[in-house]
């Protein structure tokens, strides 16, 4: 009988197809794996250089504050130096009308 298409001949099919479907899902998951990998090694790679450049930034700032921090502490040493020094009797208000002898 050939020609005629019996039930072993649609099973065989079936499950021929059904391996050649589970390994298409398999290299398709592995080449979906494989492109995560490589997005992900360039995030680390990005990441690393980010950081490599903060590390340089660091001891300058380090420095700019401790610099801050001295001019800051000489401002407020004037500050109060500047508050023990006598003040003068100040000039009347030119918005207010001389007064008037009596």
């Amino acid at each position: 009988m050939t020609g005629c298409i019996t039930a072993v001949d649609i099973h065989e099919h079936q499950a021929g197809a059904g391996s050649y479907d589970g390994v298409s899902r398999a290299f398709s998951a592995a080449v979906r794996v494989t492109k995560e990998n490589a997005a992900l090694k360039q995030d680390l790679k990005d990441t690393q250089a980010a950081l490599a450049t903060e590390r340089e930034r660091n001891p300058a700032l380090v420095r700019m504050a401790a610099e801050l921090s001295l001019e800051l502490e000489q401002a407020r040493a004037e500050l109060e130096s500047a508050q023990h020094v006598p003040r003068l009797p100040g000039a009347r208000s030119p918005r207010l009308p001389p007064r008037r002898r009596r």
